[in-house]
């Protein structure tokens, strides 16, 4: 849990694990997902 939100206080972003977060700016597919699902 402490892990958690110091990713969050980090990067400001829950959604991404920490794990991948060097993946996750090389990977836009995430965005579009989460905008998909806000336009649904």
């Amino acid at each position: 849990m402490k892990n958690k939100n110091n990713y969050l206080d980090q990067r400001g972003d829950f959604t991404a694990p920490p794990e991948g977060a060097a993946d996750y700016p090389k990977k836009p597919e995430h965005k579009k997902i989460e905008k998909r699902n806000t336009r649904k």
